[in-house]
């Protein structure tokens, strides 16, 4: 058993837009293999970055690093959206097959990672394990109208403000029912840090939780 390790900080961004209340988590995929690459970029560039990043670092530890402070600092991550979201950073590329997602263990894990901290951050801002599709973000003019979590892909379909399609086509390149049922199931139980509980076992203990 792997344990989400704990988080490291590493402030400093120069893609800052000022403060507000977040109501949305948003995931992205970094296009990238380290998490090094990704906290190195996501510093120094002058038009994006993030408030945390989740991915293994060049000798394969995973980690989870953040950028800033508070999460109601407006950060550069999902063009046009940023005002009232936070955005979490998935070290990966989009184009990764499904298959060899689920695979890699190490990429299984990141995975899970990732939803654990897509869970820890909608518990700090207050907001639900409600994942928005295209659907509902439809109904809005901005993500912030909701509460829940999104992808950078959902935001760019539903506002056309950004061109990004991380963390990739669901069921093709991205194993987005495995993600859902983590973020719910990591959401429910706060104090579960095991990072190798598949969605079957997950939803097992999520059907126990409501009977």
């Amino acid at each position: 058993m792997l344990k989400a390790p704990k988080p490291e900080e590493n402030f400093g961004v120069n893609c800052v837009q000022g403060e507000a209340d977040p109501r949305v988590v948003i995931v992205h995929e970094t296009q990238g293999t380290t998490v090094e690459g990704a906290v190195n970029t996501l510093k120094t560039r002058s038009d994006g970055s993030a408030h945390e990043v989740c991915g293994p670092d060049s000798r394969g530890r995973l980690r989870v690093v953040k950028l800033v402070k508070s999460l109601r600092t407006i950060l550069c991550h999902t063009g046009g959206q940023n005002t009232g979201s936070v955005g979490v950073e998935k070290v990966g590329i989009s184009a990764w097959k499904r298959a060899f997602r689920l695979a890699s263990r190490t990429e299984r894990r990141n995975i899970s990672l990732t939803a654990f901290r897509t869970a820890r951050n909608l518990h700090k801002i207050g907001s639900p394990p409600r994942y928005l599709g295209v659907r509902t973000l439809n109904r809005g003019s901005h993500v912030s109208d909701f509460r829940g979590w999104c992808y950078h892909a959902d935001c760019t379909k539903a506002f056309g403000t950004t061109t990004h399609s991380d963390p990739g086509i669901k069921g093709i390149s991205w194993p987005h029912k495995r993600f859902k049922t983590l973020v719910r199931f990591y959401y429910q139980f706060p104090g579960e840090r095991d990072l190798d509980i598949g969605p079957r076992k997950a939803r097992r203990r999520l059907r126990s939780a409501h009977e």
